[in-house]
């Protein structure tokens, strides 16, 4: 099964049309403060498994890692 990818302008323009969307940033916690995208939430690849449920609670979003 391929996955499909989003380019940066596809992800701009979902985030301008205010659609839902999770962005979700798997780096380590310190390397995410040092910088991250904007809007991008932070669920560290160690923990991905245990946290994704309840931080992307609706199973038909649309998730960009």
């Amino acid at each position: 099964m391929s996955t499909p990818t989003r380019s940066f302008a596809q992800i701009r323009k979902a985030l301008l049309d205010r659609e839902e969307l999770a962005l979700i940033d798997v780096r380590e916690e310190a390397p995410f403060a040092e910088s991250h995208p904007l809007f991008a939430a932070n669920i560290p690849l160690s923990k991905l498994e245990l946290e994704v449920y309840s931080r992307i609670p609706r199973r038909d979003t649309q998730v960009t890692v």
